[in-house]
């Protein structure tokens, strides 16, 4: 049995599901923070299916779970995707993320830019108490944790990361 738990090379050649939808991901992500795009993002379900991907116990590909996530992030820069990904459970879903791992990574980076938005914050607010509390948990080991990419760093000028390039701006 293979360990689909790694991080090494993606098989570009014949290329997997996996790699396919890897490089779908990647290809998308430069486009999540255009306005023009987002009506087809809600009419594609694209939450629905990031948020299948984040069950990374199940599917045990942490690569494609932070393809998936960096999509996330750069469409968190909407007011209404972050409001909607919010009603929709999707900071449970980051609480079972295992950690550490490089799809937690990809989780920090979304709480990076969800914290932008001050309309989904409010919604954060909301949630039940022991939620609030898992999710503080979450951040303070992101920021106790040796590595940069779990202090909240990821805005750094990365060739590797996408979203890098996602301008800082507040909700749209």
């Amino acid at each position: 049995m293979a360990n689909f738990n790694y991080v090494g090379n993606i098989q570009i050649h014949p290329p997997t599901d996996a790699t396919k939808q890897m490089l779908i991901l990647r290809y998308l992500t430069p486009m999540g923070e255009y306005q023009e795009f987002l009506s087809h993002v809600f009419e594609q379900n694209a939450l629905g299916l990031i948020l299948g991907y984040l069950n990374v116990r199940e599917s045990r590909d942490s690569r494609l779970a932070f393809e998936a996530l960096k999509y996330l992030a750069a469409l968190l820069c909407h007011k209404k995707f972050s409001i909607d990904f919010i009603n929709m459970g999707g900071l449970q879903k980051f609480l079972e993320v295992p950690r550490p791992s490089v799809a937690a990574t990809g989780v920090s980076i979304c709480l990076y830019y969800l914290a932008y938005c001050e309309d989904a914050m409010e919604r954060v607010c909301l949630l039940p108490r022991a939620t609030l509390a898992d999710l503080v948990k979450l951040k303070v080991q992101y920021i106790q944790s040796n590595g940069r990419q779990y202090r909240g760093e990821e805005k750094r000028a990365d060739v590797t990361s996408p979203t890098a390039s996602i301008p800082l701006i507040n909700c749209v």
